[in-house]
């Protein structure tokens, strides 16, 4: 099972791709546990060329790279998954467009949508936004702490929390029981990407040695 403890989204509407993939490469070695390429506005080319080069960085470190809404991208450079939205392409079709043992991710913002999908065929639930954030425009009203640990409680797949979550309070989304959690801002909107990233995994790997 793929380790979702710390999920770093990759959004080229934070930086030039040049700058994204540079770093990626920077915190590669910093604890980041999955990456997601989301590139929502850019051509299927681009996207392409993009997640050739974040392969190269990524699969020797053995850390998966999922590409964004996007099944069709995911086998043509042979990533390692898919992220979809509740809007998206239905899950069995990104199913059968790249195989069984692909990782699909599917957005959850609250809990009528954990009832409705707890069974599907998916292998983990982006939930969320837990905060509120400006990194993506159209998101749902916040769940906060207790919403999230509500879906925690009813979802059989694991939970990586997503929105407005920092080095201040991912220890507090930790202790909801979640499988991880997914920043943005929270390394792009740095001064310093690679201590932004090794404060993260530190705030994780030290909650984790505390609840072994």
């Amino acid at each position: 099972m793929a380790n979702y403890s710390l999920y770093f989204i990759a959004d080229n509407s934070f930086c030039d791709t040049n700058t994204l993939i540079t770093t990626v490469h920077q915190i590669s070695d910093c604890g980041i546990s999955l990456v997601q390429l989301r590139m929502k506005s850019a051509a299927k080319e681009e996207i392409i060329k993009t997640g050739e080069q974040l392969l190269k960085i990524l699969r020797p470190k053995k850390i998966p790279l999922i590409i964004n809404d996007q099944p069709d991208v995911v086998a043509a450079i042979d990533a390692d998954g898919v992220h979809l939205g509740q809007n998206d392409i239905d899950y069995e079709k990104a199913r059968v467009q790249i195989g069984p043992h692909k990782i699909i991710g599917l957005s959850i913002e609250n809990l009528q949508q954990t009832h409705l999908c707890r069974h599907w065929n998916v292998d983990y639930f982006g939930v969320g936004p837990v905060f509120k954030t400006h990194s993506k425009l159209d998101a749902a009203k916040p769940i906060g702490l207790v919403g999230l640990k509500n879906i925690v409680s009813l979802s059989p797949k694991p939970v990586v929390a997503i929105g407005g979550i920092n080095a201040q309070n991912a220890a507090d989304v930790l202790a909801t029981g979640v499988s991880g959690v997914a920043v943005i801002s929270a390394i792009l909107a740095t001064k310093s990407p690679i201590l932004a990233a090794t404060q993260l995994n530190k705030i994780i790997s030290d909650y984790q040695n505390q609840h072994e």
